[in-house]
């Protein structure tokens, strides 16, 4: 095509033909900008389609990692839930002196588990290695980044807090005042205390059943409020790539 563009000037210089070359000339920068504009919004529009590919990638990920901590984030739920009402069972069985139980001894080895939910990152990860603006959506892109950046830190540090709780201080007593014994029901474990009336006696062991339960119902309420926004986010990146097929 440019050669037989060429062979038409030459053919108009050799002519004389100055008024003609000089429109022809003009054509022949028309069609080069209209080609180099053409090639651009091909570009353009391969580019648009590929930030729209990684987008959607990215955005998937993110809702699967979200599924996943929804399951994780429920059952810290039930087990801030159950770790309440045994302590709540201890602490009414301990104030009244009542004899000790096989169950009672099983309940106080529920107390010293717990629970931590571990997010998964992948999506997170990649969205902040692509850069964040690939998220179209303003309201989308500033609900990930929130949870992700806000909300989880804030999370994991109220339960490193009740973890440090029963780290410090409640798995050393129970070592120093109780042993471990086999148990055919769940947990599969009792505790057994070396002398239940010396440990009704002492006055630290009550309240650090009452800062389980303490440390339990903070993190029972802040995880309902992580489960709430999880799958406020969840939603609004459904309701996007449902539209955004559409």
């Amino acid at each position: 095509m440019i050669s037989f563009l060429r062979k038409i000037r030459q053919k108009l210089l050799s002519q004389n033909k100055v008024t003609r070359y000089l429109t022809y000339a003009v054509g022949e920068i028309f069609l080069v900008v209209i080609g180099i504009l053409i090639a651009l919004q091909v570009n353009n529009w391969n580019q648009s389609q590929q930030q729209t590919k990684l987008e959607r990638r990215i955005l998937i990920e993110i809702n699967n990692n979200l599924k996943d901590d929804l399951i994780d984030v429920q059952d810290e739920i039930e087990s801030f839930e159950i770790t309440m009402r045994l302590d709540s069972i201890l602490i009414q069985h301990f104030k009244s002196g009542q004899p000790f139980t096989d169950s009672i001894g099983a309940f106080l080895h529920v107390v010293e588990m717990s629970p931590h939910l571990s997010p998964g990152q992948n999506g997170y990860k990649l969205l902040q290695s692509k850069g964040i603006d690939v998220i179209s959506i303003d309201s989308l892109r500033m609900k990930i980044s929130n949870l992700y950046e806000r909300s989880y830190p804030y999370y994991m540090t109220y339960a490193r807090e009740r973890f440090q709780l029963i780290e410090s201080e409640i798995k050393p007593y129970w070592t120093r005042n109780f042993y471990i014994e086999k148990y055919d029901q769940w947990p599969f474990r009792k505790r057994v205390p070396v002398d239940y009336q010396e440990l009704l006696d002492d006055s630290r062991f009550i309240p650090l059943i009452h800062g389980s339960s303490f440390q339990a119902s903070v993190m029972l309420n802040r995880s309902k409020n992580l489960k709430e926004e999880i799958e406020d986010v969840r939603l609004s990146i459904q309701e996007f790539l449902e539209i955004d097929q559409k």
